[in-house]
């Protein structure tokens, strides 16, 4: 018996094996390079981690890295006329 992994487009339903390529084709659908994809994931990545460190300890510095963490994701967003 063979297993095989498919990847399933969140936008359009598109399935690939090639995890590489369905991250280009995700990108495609923002008008992103995949670059700027793994960019884009990580801010969005870095929000979440900033807000879950918020949540559990909310302090002046847990609450500053979210603020920045916030305004950069957003920043990006505006500059690639994702929102």
């Amino acid at each position: 018996m063979r297993t095989y992994t498919v990847y399933v487009c969140e936008t359009c339903g598109l399935e690939l094996r090639d995890a590489m390529k369905m991250r280009e084709h995700e990108a495609s659908h923002l008008g992103l390079t995949l670059d700027e994809m793994l960019t884009y994931q990580s801010l969005k990545n870095r929000v979440k981690s900033a807000g879950m460190a918020s949540y559990l300890a909310n302090n002046d510095s847990t609450q500053q890295e979210l603020d920045d963490a916030a305004n950069e994701l957003v920043a990006f967003e505006k500059a690639h006329n994702l929102i």
